[in-house]
C-alpha cells in the first residue's frame, strides 16, 4: 500500500474514532464526544437556537458576542451548498484576559465558540469544546477560571436546548 493511501486510512480511522460518541447516562440529549467536544440536541431550529444563545449571552453584562459566522451563507457566496451551520464567538474579556495572562497559548481557544448546526437527521446540534481539557494542554495551574468557563458554556448551551 502506498504512503498516500496509508495516510488516508490513518486519517479516516482517526476521524471515525473521534466521531464515535459515548452517551451521557444522565441526559440522552448530551453527548460527550471522545475528544474534547460536548454535543447537545436542540429542540429549536438553528436560527432560533442561535437567537436564544444570543439572548442568554446578552442577558449577562460580563459577556459579549464578538461575531456570529454563518457558514451556510459564506458557502452560498462562493456557489456551494451546505446545511445550516453557525458559530457564535463570544466571551468575557476580563476572565479571558486573566486566563491568557496565565498561559498565552489559551488565546488559540479564546474567545469561546459555540457551533449550532442542522445534522443530517434534521436535528439541531449545539457543540462546544470543553475547557476542562485545557488543563492537559496549557500550563494553567490550579486556577478555577477554566471551571468557570466550562460552567458558563454548559449553562448557555443547556438554556438554548429548549
Amino acid at each position: 500500500m502506498n504512503t498516500q493511501k496509508t495516510s488516508f486510512l490513518v486519517v479516516l480511522l482517526a476521524t471515525l474514532f473521534l466521531l464515535t460518541a459515548c452517551s451521557d447516562s444522565d441526559n440522552d440529549s448530551v453527548t460527550k464526544i471522545e475528544s474534547d467536544l460536548i454535543e447537545k440536541l436542540g429542540t429549536l431550529s438553528v436560527e432560533d437556537t442561535v437567537k436564544k444563545i444570543e439572548s442568554i449571552i446578552d442577558a449577562n453584562e460580563d459577556l459579549g458576542i464578538f461575531t456570529i459566522i454563518n457558514h451556510q451563507v459564506a458557502a452560498q457566496k462562493v456557489g456551494l451548498e451546505m446545511s445550516e451551520e453557525q458559530v457564535i464567538i463570544f466571551g468575557n474579556p476580563k476572565l479571558g484576559t486573566n486566563i491568557m495572562n496565565i498561559d498565552q497559548r489559551t488565546g488559540l481557544d479564546l474567545p469561546l465558540k459555540i457551533l449550532v448546526f442542522k445534522a443530517d437527521n434534521n436535528q439541531t446540534k449545539i457543540v462546544y469544546r470543553d475547557p476542562a481539557i485545557w488543563k492537559n494542554g496549557f500550563d494553567l495551574g490550579d486556577t478555577p477560571l477554566v471551571e468557570t468557563m466550562a460552567n458558563a458554556l454548559n449553562a448557555i448551551t443547556t438554556g438554548a436546548q429548549e
